[in-house]
């Protein structure tokens, strides 16, 4: 079983919550290591075994905000066939990943959602 593990930076605005993933980013890669979350969840599987980092929660439609998060967090891609109908492998990311911007139910909030356990 693969799953992540994610902590969330809330704060408000000129909070240097962007600054402090910048630096968690500089740790481990270039500063185009931190990603967006609007970024398509497959990219995970490009930080495998190591950090996620994600900023700009609100760019990512509201609605979609609490799937992402637990796809994310889920570690495992979906189930897919080859064109000849056999199964592909099922793509794993063990991620620990690193967010910030909004808290994720006030984000789902504006739209009507409520945030689940584990979102």
């Amino acid at each position: 079983m693969t799953f992540a593990i994610g902590f969330h930076i809330v704060g408000g605005s000129s909070s240097r919550k962007t600054s402090a993933l910048r630096v968690a980013a500089s740790v481990v890669g270039p500063p185009e290591y931190a990603r967006e979350w609007r970024s398509r969840p497959s990219v995970a599987v490009l930080h495998n075994d190591a950090a996620l980092i994600l900023d700009e929660l609100v760019q990512i439609d509201p609605k979609q905000a609490g799937h992402a998060a637990y796809l994310l967090a889920n570690g495992n891609g979906k189930n897919r066939a080859k064109r000849a109908g056999d199964a592909r492998a099922i793509a794993r990311w063990p991620v620990i990943i690193l967010s910030g911007e909004v808290g994720s139910a006030q984000h789902m909030a504006e739209v009507g959602k409520q945030a689940r356990a584990g979102q």
